[in-house]
């Protein structure tokens, strides 16, 4: 995890590196089994395209931070009720390491 920037001139937020997704990835593996076993049957809402669970993230040779969703909505739609045991078991692992996570509703299709 390290601060960096969203564009200039912005204050710096803290944003994982990839070496912390790796790191992070069976806690992300559950917390995507926990949306999919809340949203079974339940897709309903509007049809989107990229919601989901995001962070703000550094690739590898980037200097910016930009937001990388951490889990993809389960069905079409973005399933935004469901998310809520998902968002937090995310957000309680993260926040030890500074990180916000923060949910993206995606754009409409």
């Amino acid at each position: 995890m390290r601060k960096a920037y969203k564009y200039s001139g912005a204050p710096p937020v803290p944003a994982l590196e990839d070496k912390d997704l790796e790191a992070l990835r069976d806690e992300i593996a559950v917390a995507r089994k926990m949306w999919e076993e809340d949203s079974r049957g339940k897709d309903i809402g509007t049809c989107v395209l990229g919601a989901g669970i995001a962070c703000w993230h550094v690739a590898r040779g980037c200097r910016n931070a930009r937001e990388k969703v951490l889990i993809g909505s389960p069905g079409q739609s973005d399933c935004s009720d469901t998310r809520r045991r998902a968002e937090e078991y995310l957000r309680e692992r993260l926040s030890k390491l500074g990180v916000e996570v923060f949910f993206n509703y995606g754009m409409m299709d």
